[in-house]
């Protein structure tokens, strides 16, 4: 009895220090966009998303499922030097979900992508930086200028929220869609 009670005291001690708080949630808006927080009912829209070939090997992702999703987000909650949005086109007919989380985030527009930063990613840079990464997954979004204000809204709040000095991207040569984007900033 009482060793038993000392190793449930010890396991719930033990996770209870593994528990890592969660950083704040932000919702950041533009003019047509809605940047999101990654919440777990999303899962199931991201990896449709990343189902695409082409669109895994335009952005160097993997194929991954539902509970590496929910690892990766789970992660996202908690580290406070890598940020994920869910890019919402609040312009664009809402696809139909089953799920009343989603419904009450976006009342309206449909999620057509993602925005990712990453602060402080190379030791071999002194100034706060942060690389930065997005995709348009939702094929009506694109040529929309969504990931323009996208991400001019991210690179305003990483500027103000991170003091983030410097940003960088990392983009496949062939991806020249992605190329001519980010020459623009």
């Amino acid at each position: 009895g009482k060793r038993e009670q000392t190793n449930k005291q010890k396991m719930a001690e033990s996770s209870e220090d593994n528990v890592k708080p969660l950083k704040p949630h932000y919702i950041l808006s533009g003019d047509r966009v809605e940047l999101l927080p990654y919440v777990e009912s999303m899962i199931p829209i991201y990896q449709e998303w990343l189902e695409d070939e082409q669109l895994r090997e335009l952005t160097c992702s993997d194929e991954m499922t539902v509970e590496e999703h929910k690892d990766v987000q789970r992660g996202y909650l908690t580290d406070e030097t890598r940020y994920i949005f869910i890019i919402a086109d609040r312009e664009l007919e809402k696809k139909s979900t089953s799920q009343p989380e989603l419904d009450t985030l976006l009342p309206k527009g449909s999620l057509v992508g993602d925005i990712n930063l990453f602060k402080n990613v190379d030791p071999n840079i002194e100034q706060d930086h942060c690389e930065i990464n997005i995709m348009i997954a939702d094929k009506r979004a694109r040529g929309t200028n969504v990931a323009t204000e996208a991400l001019t809204v991210c690179l305003q709040w990483a500027v103000l929220m991170l003091d983030c000095e410097l940003f960088m991207v990392k983009i496949k040569r062939e991806n020249i869609r992605a190329v001519k984007f980010f020459e623009k900033f």
